[in-house]
């Protein structure tokens, strides 16, 4: 197993290929980037940090696929909130140091 890779039973419904929407209706709190997150057996603290995670692990699942994204429905009460989602989960993968496929994936 590397060091990417999680075996947590909570996120197998990733994997699934059906599954292609997430909706989120997180605080403004919720929306943070935490600098203590890790990418390892346990799930993130903050909400960008676990999509991340999820994210991963649906890239890595399915080869980092361009047909296999989700669309992501922020629904939380900030200005541009799938922008600053999206550069929260892409922060992450930087500070995870995921490769640069799973950002371009992600973007």
């Amino acid at each position: 197993m590397n060091q990417h890779q999680s075996t947590d039973a909570g996120i197998v419904v990733v994997r699934a290929p059906q599954m292609c929407f997430v909706f989120s209706n997180t605080t403004e709190a919720g929306t943070a980037f935490v600098e203590d997150d890790r990418l390892t057996y346990a799930l993130a603290s903050s909400f960008p940090g676990k999509l991340t995670q999820l994210l991963w692990t649906h890239f890595e699942h399915f080869s980092g696929a361009g047909d296999k994204g989700w669309l992501i429905v922020p629904c939380e009460l900030i200005d541009h909130n799938g922008n600053v989602l999206r550069e929260l989960v892409l922060r992450y993968a930087r500070h995870w140091q995921l490769p640069e496929s799973f950002a371009d994936w992600v973007t």
